[in-house]
């Protein structure tokens, strides 16, 4: 790929991001209408012998996100954090609340799936479609979410802090 096009695509993968961080549940109900359409069209059959799966994904996210929201408490006065307060002072508190929220995303995930996989399969099409967007939003969330916090992280422990962000 040419540099040219390297660049366009950080645009608009950085577009993406500060719409996510202004509008993450707008963004999300709207990428959940995906796999909620793939459902409707058969190609998503097999989400309650994958529930499993499913769970240990959210847990592995779950344990991801416990352990920096840990980093977080921990290193409240190291270097990484005095930079943040220079550059966002709101910051700390939303990347702290960010963390929890998607904990919390996570965990709800997993109740979801153990109750698709305790629950038989519903035949009225409208109860299990509302359910699909429910599942298809939470998955959406956790997992756009775990991107947008290592990429936060990563940015706050490199020297590559942009001050274009929308959290001035």
């Amino acid at each position: 790929m040419s540099e040219k096009e390297m660049n366009k695509i950080d645009r608009y993968t950085n577009r993406f991001w500060d719409l996510w961080e202004i509008k993450s549940i707008f963004v999300t109900a709207l990428v959940a209408l995906l796999p909620l359409a793939l459902y409707l069209l058969g190609f998503l059959g097999l989400i309650r012998e994958n529930t499993g799966s499913l769970i240990t994904y959210a847990s592995a996210l779950v344990t991801i996100n416990g352990v920096f929201l840990t980093l977080i408490v921990t290193l409240k006065q190291s270097q990484i954090f005095e930079r943040l307060r220079s550059f966002f002072p709101i910051l700390y508190s939303y990347l702290y609340d960010g963390l929890k929220g998607q904990i919390k995303s996570c965990i709800i995930f997993i109740l979801i799936n153990l109750v698709i996989a305790l629950v038989g399969p519903v035949s009225n099409k409208v109860i299990s479609s509302i359910g699909m967007y429910i599942w298809s939003y939470f998955i959406i969330n956790i997992s756009f979410g775990a991107f947008y916090t290592l990429r936060i992280i990563t940015r706050l422990a490199s020297s590559k802090i942009e001050k274009r962000s929308v959290l001035k």
